[in-house]
């Protein structure tokens, strides 16, 4: 069967001299992996190399969903190529599409996500990023669509309103639960992570952001979050990503 689907470029990697394997995330089907071939070639007819990070149109067949399907075309729109030429913005777009292909299993549409990673690309690519507010913003809502976190705003074991602990140096979060731990129940749960009150002022204005509220996060709130939802990313994964270590900080690693 044919399809044609909006796509952004997760993974490329060689498959033969001229051919490559493409794990690519659609908006209408999901994370899809396909074989383009004589891709490399200079006169291909499915339009030439796709480039991590690429966003386009393509046309694929694929037999069922556990097969691998085969890339007929594939049509650039937006080629990335200002992002590509900042190191930390580029960074941060490779851990992105990483995390996505991570996060999603193949063939479960989640246009929400594509969406949410298309417009934090573009985002990326503008002059004086705060890359560290994208990253914590596209991790955060990304975390969301696939349920893995929750409302973090009252303690997961006594639902006591976090604005009660908020300054309290003793607040932990766990993976396990997906949300907050006040002082006086963390003592019960042995997988945590300690929460800074600087990371908690990121969480509140993150979840305003939620609501439509304007609500600005700096660069050190931004990075005690970023280091938190790397944690949960980490617990749930099993795994750190391979492009953390480009784009957050050293000690969050």
């Amino acid at each position: 069967m044919r399809h044609v689907a909006k796509a952004i470029c997760l993974r490329a990697w060689d498959y033969s001299e001229t051919s490559q394997i493409l794990a690519l995330l659609t908006r209408e089907s999901g994370v899809v992996r396909v074989i383009a071939k004589g891709i490399k070639r200079p006169k291909s007819k499915s339009g030439g190399m796709v480039d991590l990070l690429a966003e386009g149109n393509m046309v694929y067949s694929q037999k069922n969903v556990s097969s691998l399907g085969t890339l007929v075309e594939f049509r650039e729109s937006i080629s990335r190529a200002a992002l590509r030429r900042q190191g930390k913005s580029l960074a941060a777009g490779i851990y992105a599409v990483e995390l996505a292909g991570e996060m999603l299993a193949e063939h479960d549409p989640h246009p929400d996500v594509y969406d949410l990673l298309s417009g934090t690309l573009r985002r990326l690519e503008g002059e004086a990023c705060p890359v560290q507010a994208v990253l914590a913003w596209y991790q955060w809502r990304l975390l969301r669509f696939v349920g893995l976190l929750g409302g973090l705003t009252h303690c997961c074991a006594c639902e006591e309103d976090v604005s009660h602990f908020a300054h309290h140096a003793g607040v932990f979060f766990s993976s396990r639960l997906g949300g907050l731990l006040c002082d006086g129940c963390e003592a019960d749960e042995a997988e945590k992570h300690h929460v800074a009150p600087v990371a908690l002022g990121a969480i509140a204005s993150l979840l305003a952001n939620e609501q439509g509220q304007r609500a600005s996060l700096g660069e050190t709130q931004a990075g005690q979050v970023n280091r938190l939802l790397h944690y949960h990313i980490v617990h749930q994964l099993g795994k750190a990503l391979r492009s953390a270590r480009y784009v957050l900080p050293r000690e969050q690693i």
